[in-house]
């Protein structure tokens, strides 16, 4: 008997089933979908420009105080489709002393930094409060006069922030598969010590070196942020405060590993804990939280973290509501932590 085909278009019925049933994850639906076909290419780029890209919020960050936010103005011009408009959204931004030249800023890569945060408020649940954020930079971007509007290449800037999501994901899968043994040996909390103090940054690290062997460039990491990938600091530590450490002389904006410590959860990297009941996430959640302590701080006192921990815990009448208190957990990052 010879083979049969399925016609064309119930092969593209389920293939957009398929893709339909990756619409959370936006990373997977660029990265993997769009080689599907042509028609859910045609597809996924058109869903993305209704869907994900008013979602899409660019930040300024100028040391470590202020922050300027950015969001979808117009899709529309002249120079094409794939050029966008964002504007200076005022009710998001922590702008700095009026005399601060806001065009400016946007060249000044000592002091300040631009980052990319993709779902913010809407892949929250899945993702354990946190969304996807990196720093990989705006295509073809022109600043307005007065650094309030700015243009850019939305295609180059969501394929560039969702192939380094996708190599994140894929070198964290390789890291647990190769590690298997070892990581199943640990106790959860082991694991999350681990992956705080250890892996997170690691991996960052080499995804940031792909980045740099394709552009031909070195890494350069902040000064400040040395702790994370296992470089001695060279300047000295800051001063305790109530929710991490605060710099008030510091000048530079806070470097990837900084914003991850603080905006990305190593909870989602552990394998099963989606099947963790409530209680158990939640103290997993606050083993992070006095882990991300110790490395901030650089106190390796236990007695202290524990105290950390206790007190990030919800009150045992509210551990049902887990689910509310873990969408206040991860948050922007903040020098003061």
């Amino acid at each position: 008997m010879g083979s049969h085909t399925l016609p064309a278009d119930v092969v593209e019925d389920i293939l957009d089933h398929l893709v339909d049933s990756i619409d959370q994850d936006p990373a997977t639906q660029w990265t993997w979908g769009r080689r599907l076909s042509a028609h859910q290419k045609r597809r996924i780029e058109l869903q993305f420009r209704n869907m994900w890209l008013p979602r899409l919020r660019v930040s300024l960050h100028y040391g470590v105080w202020y922050h300027y936010e950015y969001k979808l103005a117009n899709l529309h011009t002249t120079k094409g489709e794939e050029i966008v408009h964002f504007a200076l959204d005022p009710q998001d931004t922590h702008g700095g002393p009026d005399a601060l030249d806001l065009e400016q800023l946007w060249t000044q890569q000592q002091s300040s930094h631009v980052y990319l945060r993709l779902g913010e408020g809407f892949l929250e649940k899945r993702n354990l409060g946190s969304w996807i954020v990196n720093d990989t930079g705006l295509p073809k971007l022109e600043v307005g006069a007065g650094g309030k509007d700015i243009t850019f290449d939305w295609f180059g800037a969501m394929n560039a922030l969702l192939r380094e999501e996708a190599l994140l994901r894929t070198t964290r899968e390789n890291w647990l598969a190769r590690d298997h043994p070892f990581i199943s040996s640990l106790t959860t909390n082991n694991l999350i010590k681990h992956l705080v103090m250890d892996k997170q940054a690691a991996l960052r690290i080499s995804v940031l070196r792909y980045r740099h062997y394709r552009a031909g460039t070195v890494p350069v990491f902040h000064e400040t942020s040395r702790q994370y990938h296992k470089q001695q600091p060279t300047v000295s530590r800051c001063e305790d405060t109530s929710g991490g450490c605060s710099c008030c002389s510091r000048t530079s904006a806070p470097d990837i590993f900084e914003i991850i410590a603080q905006e990305e959860s190593v909870v989602p990297f552990i394998p099963g804990f989606e099947a963790w009941d409530p209680q158990k996430l939640t103290d997993a959640i606050a083993e992070e939280f006095s882990w991300r302590c110790v490395r901030c701080q650089g106190r390796e006192d236990e007695e202290w973290r524990l105290q950390r921990k206790k007190a990030y815990l919800p009150q045992e009448a509210k551990i049902g509501e887990w689910e509310r208190w873990v969408e206040g957990r991860l948050r922007r990052w903040d020098i003061l932590g």
